[in-house]
């Protein structure tokens, strides 16, 4: 089981200072293991165990206050709701929990399933700061999963999301259009 703990992101990280930025955690939990993603919102820690009162105290005071972002809430049944979700984790730049929803929706049978869940994905470990992981997925799984796309009525463009990982790295300006079925816009700013 993962805990996750989210931050808000007052001190304006940048994904890329997300390397940095886990050394620093981890010297706070004890050398606990934890994956560090940033949104220009939050920053997302995921443990292996949960967060102690006195470990959120020091993260309060040496890295950010807790967030006070609610899951969104979706309305509907099946996969019409299971969309909804991911697109709005997306607009939350939660990318890895779209990630995993785009999962879901793949086990349900949604052709765009799969694509969905690689195309956040990658903007998640772009979060982490993590160009070498992008470039593997962009690299290795994505051109399988494109070749699987038979019949599933979504362009996948790898260049552009190349381009999107890179710019969410950077903490650039950018808009990407996601893979559902009525693509909302995607915009990372710095604050």
């Amino acid at each position: 089981m993962i805990s996750v703990t989210y931050l808000s992101n007052t001190q304006g990280y940048c994904p890329v200072e997300a390397p940095l930025l886990r050394e620093k955690i981890e010297s706070l939990l004890d050398k606990r293991p934890v994956i560090v993603r940033v949104s220009s919102r939050e920053i997302h820690l995921y443990t292996p165990t949960p967060i102690g009162r006195r470990e959120e105290e020091a993260l309060r005071r040496r890295v950010a206050p807790p967030s006070s972002q609610k899951e969104p809430a979706c309305p509907g049944r099946g996969v019409s709701r299971v969309l909804c979700r991911y697109t709005a984790l997306i607009q939350l730049e939660r990318y890895w929990e779209a990630h995993e929803v785009g999962e879901e929706l793949w086990k349900l049978g949604f052709p765009a399933g799969q694509l969905m869940a690689v195309w956040a994905g990658v903007l998640a470990r772009a979060q982490e700061g993590d160009l070498g992981a992008v470039e593997t997925i962009l690299d290795r799984v994505l051109p399988v999963v494109a070749s699987g796309q038979a019949g599933v009525g979504v362009p996948l463009d790898p260049g552009r999301l190349r381009e999107a990982a890179y710019q969410v790295i950077a903490c650039s300006p950018a808009t990407v259009p996601l893979l559902t079925l009525d693509p909302p816009l995607l915009s990372y700013r710095r604050k």
